[in-house]
């Protein structure tokens, strides 16, 4: 069932890439007088087809995972003079350009629109507080202790837990300080300066913020008491503000859950906050077992999880979504920068395995989810299809450009040469992204 629900996920998130990304090219080579014959989602074998009034094929191939329109082309195909100008390879160089580029701008327009789409009715998010910090990472060692709100990472405002893990996925390979402000009501706001050298450049499946000894965490807050429990018979309530126990003081969330697991019928002292007052009350944490038959310790409350809406209505949506669309551009134009410096390891590729992976777990979280990983997925295609690669859109595009400056085509052979010197490129990505799903599921 698992793997149905993967392949399910990975084979619509590559529909929907694949069919705007060919829809660009189409509805562009139309407007621009180059016939289209085929348009195609899926590879391979045609296993239905219909075909238009004006002549263009309309087809579903057997293996789907890519897509193609063929166009009238006098390299390819015999045609007839009067028609020659409705060629692909005859028609002006910026309209071959303008062909070539319209597939990848298809995607990072569907990159937009369902950033869009997530955020138009706007959601929830939990406002970035740092939980526990390791006491030997460099995050100590720069000063943070937990509970303070993350508001800035390197200058860029953080309004949640996933802007700042974008903003130190950005330094990996780096080597200087990673700059973190964060607020806290006492002091204000402060900025603290983390060292990194060669950040993360040799890990293959990085662990961006634990690196660094920080961890997603919510404040000591009590959201919800169960009812009989030990701490509803102590007297705490929903908005305590919980500071220390046993004059320990407690900064996040899991403070207060470890003390209290290491209590099981064990009292305990808490040092509360309520309605700006401090109250000290006695608590004895029931004892539970643990499956290793182990006893800990269980208050019976839950955090309450402060958050906030970010992209509400028309105007904030696209706001939102342009911020998005751009900011995961920036990173994986990074991202493929540092890979071909060396400052980042080729093995955080992704191939297939690990996106169906990846695709049929979010589709479980819910839509938004699913819906944001095709956007980003939608980017990575935008920048891919854009590399000067004779075999993709970029390819195409340097022809274009070539013709331009020059004022003569490239040759046929040159075309031919750089193809294959193109597929042999392709062909090693290929095998190394396999390679890395492979040693993923094997866990080396």
């Amino acid at each position: 069932m698992q793997v149905l629900i993967y392949a399910s996920a990975l084979i619509g998130a590559f529909l929907i890439l694949v069919t705007a990304h060919e829809l660009g090219h189409y509805v562009v080579a139309r407007k621009l007088g180059v016939q289209v014959q085929r348009f195609s989602i899926g590879l391979g074998p045609v296993v239905w087809s219909r075909t238009s009034k004006d002549g263009v094929e309309f087809a579903l191939s057997a293996i789907p995972i890519g897509g193609y329109i063929s166009m009238l082309d006098t390299r390819t195909q015999e045609v007839p003079a009067h028609l020659e100008h409705k060629a692909f390879n005859c028609v002006a160089p910026w309209r071959q350009i303008a062909i070539a580029a319209a597939g990848p701008l298809a995607n990072l327009l569907l990159a937009f629109v369902l950033f869009w789409l997530v955020m138009f009715n706007g959601i929830q998010v939990a406002v970035p507080f740092v939980g526990q910090v390791r006491d030997d990472s460099p995050a100590y060692d720069a000063g943070l202790r937990g509970g303070e709100e993350v508001v800035a990472v390197d200058g860029t405002p953080v309004a949640q837990w996933m802007d700042l893990y974008r903003g130190a996925l950005n330094r990996v390979g780096d080597t200087g300080t990673l700059s973190i402000d964060v607020s806290t009501p006492n002091n204000g706001v402060s900025t603290h300066e983390i060292p990194i050298e060669s950040f993360l450049s040799a890990s293959t499946d990085p662990d961006v913020l634990g690196e660094l000894g920080i961890e997603q965490g919510v404040l000591p807050v009590i959201g919800w008491v169960q009812v009989d429990s030990a701490a509803n018979e102590a007297g705490l309530l929903s908005g305590d503000r919980v500071l220390s126990i046993n004059h320990i003081q407690v900064r996040v969330f899991q403070d207060l859950v470890d003390i209290v697991r290491a209590s099981p019928n064990t009292e305990i002292t808490m040092l509360i906050e309520r309605d700006g007052l401090s109250y000290t009350l006695q608590v004895t944490p029931d004892s539970m077992i643990a499956d290793d038959g182990s006893l800990y310790g269980m208050l019976g409350v839950k955090p309450l999880v402060e958050s906030r809406e970010i992209g509400q209505g028309i105007i904030g949506s696209m706001v939102y979504a342009g911020s998005e669309t751009w900011s995961f551009t920036v990173l994986t134009v990074t991202s493929i920068t540092k890979m071909i410096t060396g400052q980042m390891d080729t093995s955080n590729l992704a191939g297939p395995i690990t996106i169906a992976r990846v695709a049929g777990e979010v589709v479980q979280r819910g839509w938004e989810y699913y819906v944001r990983l095709i956007a980003m997925l939608s980017i990575s295609l935008f920048l891919i299809n854009l590399l000067p690669i004779p075999v993709l859109d970029g390819g195409h595009i340097v022809y274009g450009l070539i013709e331009m400056v020059t004022r003569r085509k490239v040759s046929l052979r040159v075309q031919q040469i750089a193809t294959m010197a193109g597929l042999a490129i392709l062909g090693c990505l290929i095998i190394l992204v396999l390679y890395n799903d492979a040693a993923r599921l094997a866990g080396i």
